[in-house]
């Protein structure tokens, strides 16, 4: 998948309008298009985006590009940032190191992360102190 565009805040305003937000952990459902498969669309500059991505994107300010972004309620209209997850089977890379150090800045325990990504604790433990993946 390619990258999303840049929103103004009026396209998150839009955006934010159209997703039926409740208590934390319930599902937090698009009221806007949707594709033939049931997932949310979102248009952004003539660009169709699945909603889920958008919403990912809004919460973790890391954009998932090539990676794939499950709803893990299996509610293919969530757009809840909790319910969003890169997916687990996705190898890591610089991505997916921004956003493991996003969360743990969040206080999002290694111990989480690790099992979130199948990987050790160490791995997780190397990446948020910059032990390894320096350059990213």
């Amino acid at each position: 998948m390619k990258s999303l565009p840049i929103l103004t805040e009026a396209q998150v305003r839009k955006f934010l309008a159209r997703v039926q937000s409740g208590r934390p952990q319930d599902c937090w459902e698009w009221q806007g298009r949707t594709s033939p498969k049931g997932y949310g669309r979102f248009s952004i500059k003539n660009n169709e985006c699945l909603a889920h991505r958008v919403a990912f994107f809004l919460h973790n300010e890391v954009d998932p590009q090539d990676s794939i972004v499950r709803q893990t309620c299996k509610n293919k209209k969530c757009c809840n940032p909790s319910h969003l997850r890169l997916d687990e089977a996705t190898k890591l890379g610089p991505l997916q190191v921004r956003y493991i150090r996003g969360q743990a800045a969040k206080g999002v325990s290694s111990r989480t992360l690790a099992k979130q990504y199948s990987v050790a604790k160490s791995t997780i433990q190397n990446i948020i102190t910059n032990a390894t993946w320096k350059n990213v």
